[in-house]
């Protein structure tokens, strides 16, 4: 792949953050760099063909809209790698699943409306393959910001415009009711947007501008945003970091974990027998030397002994979990 432009990189920068909720929001981001709408739409065609731009649509808050989510971790015997990574990928309320260099070799993450929902699912696993699984649901979340700077992460300096995290609510929201209309529009925008001058005119709903801004508001809808191929973009290792942090001490660890630019997911979660660690960080940077280095430097920091490094040895699945309402 060539380099990105100087323009490219500031445009990856704009379309990561939430995209603006009016009739032309390329016009408005394209005013944002001081260049012409034409020029915006022609760049975000090319870099979503040369597969920069992994995808672009809406991402919505699960949380806010009743489902929950579990991580997952289970020791898989060579044998039968390939048919358990198989039937986890099938699953609608998968959107990731990787092979990890651990003994816990199969890593993924599970959607359902409820934990006894996602006991049910990995009790039928359990059954059909005769393998033990490790739920891991979350009981925090720290962070959830899958940006990245496109000028990679081997970049001098962080630009400002880089998008931030929101704060995070420790207690999850309760499920909001939604009217009929709002159904519809949250199912539209999980689909992939098209990218035109007016790309909101394709969803064929009245006031639908207005009802996004009040699902945005309300927090159902974080964003409409463009998400990346951080492989393409330098970011070529990635690994879980795991660690066991007393109680008294997770908040504080677990918003500190959080600060760093090179943890795009943070979360407190449940323990499991054999498997003590408590704080979660998946951590992506140019090379495992340096997720390593973070992660030692972390632990020593807050008198941490008893931690893992997971590399990711191959991804399996990565695809948003489409919610049905």
């Amino acid at each position: 792949m060539e380099p990105l432009s100087a323009f490219e990189i500031e445009l990856l920068r704009l379309l990561q953050q939430p995209l603006p909720l009016c009739a032309r929001p390329f016009a408005e981001i394209a005013q944002k760099l001081n260049a012409t709408e034409e020029a915006v739409l022609d760049s975000v065609g090319r870099l979503k063909s040369a597969g920069v731009i992994r995808r672009f649509r809406g991402h919505l808050d699960y949380r806010s809209l009743g489902f929950i989510s579990s991580l997952v971790a289970a020791h898989v015997p060579d044998d039968k790698f390939r048919a358990v990574a198989a039937a986890v990928s099938t699953l609608e309320g998968v959107s990731h699943n990787y092979c990890r260099d651990h003994y816990y070799n199969l890593w993924f993450t599970l959607q359902a409306p409820s934990l006894i929902a996602i006991e049910v699912i990995l009790s039928g696993l359990q059954e059909d393959f005769d393998i033990a699984f490790c739920n891991l649901p979350a009981v925090r979340l720290f962070k959830l910001n899958v940006c990245f700077d496109p000028a990679g992460p081997r970049a001098p300096a962080k630009s400002a415009s880089l998008p931030r995290d929101v704060p995070v609510p420790e207690v999850p929201p309760a499920p909001m009711e939604l009217t009929e209309k709002e159904k519809k529009v949250l199912s539209l925008i999980q689909d992939a947007l098209i990218i035109c001058k007016c790309p909101f005119e394709f969803l064929d709903v009245p006031d639908l501008l207005a009802v996004l801004q009040s699902l945005h508001q309300r927090g159902a809808v974080r964003k409409i945003a463009a998400v990346l191929d951080y492989q393409k973009l330098g970011y070529v290792a990635n690994a879980l970091f795991c660690i066991e942090v007393p109680a008294q001490e997770i908040s504080r660890a677990g918003a500190d974990l959080a600060a760093f630019d090179a943890v795009s997911h943070c979360y407190q979660r449940k323990t499991c027998p054999n498997w003590p660690f408590n704080l979660y960080a998946m951590c992506h940077a140019a090379d495992v030397a340096t997720i390593e280095s973070l992660a030692r430097s972390f632990c020593t920091a807050y008198h941490l002994s008893n931690f893992q490094i997971l590399p990711t040895v191959s991804e399996l699945k990565k695809e948003p979990v489409r919610l049905v309402f």
